[in-house]
């Protein structure tokens, strides 16, 4: 199964390295780092079965990447900084001109996530903890002498941050587009009534004009950010889409392929079967042809040692007949051709016994001969083992016919013995001595005859069986064949599984890659973006500029009403830098555009400095 070869290639992974966080890009096994995050993505999408997640558990997985691990750990060496700095200075109000200028962009940005809705209740909770101040608004204390008119407005902008922050993102930035006119008028003709005393009516066109020239500007910026902000919704919906399309399809593939393994390993488990039955049966087989060689050979043993008694038995009789051949000499002068004639029959029968235990020789030497040439055959070839079992017990029942017949022939020999014994002692039933041992002889000759027809019919079954033999042999190396041209078939079927496999797993990863990359255009864009909201937002209100003014002693930008309200406080220095103001200038058009790009090109010098 493939989920659990790549699991065995986490554990050794774990017990090299001694944890489970697998790079994506890793250069030994890349395989094994993409299948570690698509099981993280499988698990957020709540796609993973408990049995692996609890496998996974076991050996200490990390359902989050190390890169989220380490954005946590900067944050919070962040927020000890800001601890830092307010236990020195007493607030958490940090200048932009700060020394630690990080640190001073990591408190802009918090503001700007927490007005966003971006920001997580953990963090948030954090920042309450140590009294962080999410809007400059509602830090700067009121003087004494403001009017009930300027109160009752700070109240409305306050209550009006205070929705923002509640609304939606997408809801925020519509309205904002929408309703920004009003509120720059309404906020001009406030700003207006309030300055009757030191402008007069051509300052008051003027810088309408220049509220509408920047509003204009404004609304067109907000709605290409709006049409930007769709695309690339519309872009990351889609590709979310295709990502999750395909892990289906590698989920599905994975099924396949789980199925094609258990199916070759149920016919490599056949095949294992069927290999050890056939081992088993050979192996019976070379026992019982052990068995049956060791019995041939114990019997031919005995057949030598019976021969020899009846060769040792034959040559007592030999002189037991001569002693009483010269006995008898006298009495038996006139029956001496009878008995010559007894003696050549029983020479011709000494002459047959030798021919027979030549026989036996011969084919005591031609079965060893043949036994040896079985071996070698067992050896080269499996298939003849039922052959040489089918000869040896031929050669089996040859041997107790020979063993029969030489019984028989024992007997016969003591027969005569007793005949002779009788011819000795009764000297006149020597007539009927002689017709017996020619009967004997007739009956020997009979007894020859059959054991030879015997040996031609077993001689004929036996080649008849070695057809038969030869036949189911080839029926054999056929089906063995046919066998190895399914294996052989089997693997072409497996490399081309794993070609298919290596090809879908190239396929993902160049996927992988696809979005990898897409993500971080997506993120250089989202980053781009947010700089440039915050290129135009007022660093007091966390809004954007209605009508920007620029203090030429530090070149911050601010909106007009909050420039003038903070230095109608009495304050004659800059809220970020807390430098003293002499005087105020507002900007143009295309003032605030060149502003902008060179402190975005300097942000950008100054990261590609740090890399």
């Amino acid at each position: 199964m493939v989920w659990l070869d790549k699991f065995q290639q986490l554990v050794e992974y774990k017990s090299k390295y001694g944890h489970c966080n697998v790079p994506s890009k890793h250069e030994e096994n890349q395989s094994l780092g993409n299948w570690v995050s698509a099981t993280r993505s499988q698990y957020k999408h709540s796609s993973l079965s408990k049995e692996r997640i609890n496998m996974l558990n076991d050996i200490g997985f990390e359902w989050t990447a190390p890169q989220q691990q380490r954005r946590d750990d900067v944050w919070n060496d962040k927020l000890e900084q800001l601890k830092l700095y307010k236990s020195k200075h007493g607030d958490c109000n940090m200048p932009q001109t700060y020394d630690n200028q990080p640190l001073a962009n990591w408190v802009k940005t918090q503001r700007s996530q927490y007005k966003h809705s971006s920001l997580s209740k953990e963090r948030i909770k954090k920042l309450n903890d140590i009294g962080f101040v999410w809007s400059m608004i509602e830090y700067q204390p009121p003087p004494s002498n403001e009017t009930t008119k300027m109160r009752m407005e700070k109240h409305a902008v306050g209550n009006e941050i205070e929705e923002s922050r509640k609304r939606p993102r997408e809801e925020m930035f519509d309205e904002e587009i929408g309703q920004a006119p009003k509120i720059m008028k309404q906020n001009s003709c406030s700003k207006v009534a309030n300055d009757n005393s030191t402008s007069s009516s051509e300052e008051m066109n003027e810088m309408n004009s220049d509220l509408e020239n920047a509003q204009n500007l404004l609304d067109r910026q907000l709605k290409e950010k709006g049409e930007m902000m769709l695309r690339l919704k519309n872009e990351n919906d889609v590709q979310k889409q295709q990502i999750h399309d395909l892990t289906i399809k590698y989920d599905e593939l994975e099924k396949e392929l789980q199925t094609k393994s258990e199916e070759y390993q149920s016919l490599e488990s056949k095949r294992k079967e069927e290999q050890q039955v056939h081992e088993t049966l050979y192996q019976e087989k070379d026992e019982k042809i052990a068995d049956l060689s060791e019995k041939l050979r114990s019997k031919i043993e005995v057949h030598n040692t019976e021969l020899k008694s009846l060769c040792s038995t034959n040559k007592s009789l030999e002189e037991k007949l001569k002693a009483k051949q010269s006995e008898h000499d006298g009495a038996l002068s006139k029956k001496d051709d009878e008995i010559k004639t007894l003696l050549s029959n029983v020479s011709g029968l000494e002459c047959q016994l030798a021919a027979k235990q030549k026989d036996i020789e011969n084919m005591v030497t031609s079965n060893q001969h043949e036994r040896k040439s079985l071996e070698v055959a067992v050896s080269q070839k499996d298939e003849q083992i039922r052959k040489l079992e089918y000869k040896l017990q031929t050669k089996q029942k040859e041997y107790d016919l020979l063993t029969k017949t030489n019984e028989e022939i024992q007997q016969q020999i003591l027969y005569q013995q007793h005949q002779l014994q009788w011819w000795s002692q009764q000297q006149y039933e020597q007539h009927q001595l002689q017709w017996r041992l020619q009967h004997q002889y007739e009956q020997l000759q009979s007894l020859e005859r059959k054991r030879i027809e015997e040996q031609q019919a077993h001689q004929k079954e036996i080649n008849d069986k070695f057809i038969a033999l030869e036949e189911e042999k080839q029926k054999l190396n056929d089906m063995l064949e046919l066998k190895e041209e399914e294996c052989s078939q089997l693997a072409i079927e497996k490399e081309k599984r794993i070609s298919e496999i290596e090809t879908l797993n190239n396929h993902i990863h160049g996927l992988n890659q696809n979005f990898n990359k897409r993500q971080k255009d997506f993120e250089s864009l989202s980053k781009l973006q947010q700089d440039l909201k915050e290129e135009l937002e007022c660093p007091i209100c966390i809004d954007t500029f209605e009508n920007p003014y620029m203090i030429p002693e530090c070149c911050h930008r601010f909106c007009k009403h909050c420039i003038e309200e903070s230095l109608a406080r009495n304050r004659k220095e800059c809220p970020m830098c807390r430098c003293m103001v002499t005087s105020k200038r507002a900007l143009r058009k295309d003032e605030l555009i060149c502003k902008i790009s060179e402190v975005l090109t300097c942000n950008d010098q100054s990261k590609d400095e740090s890399t």
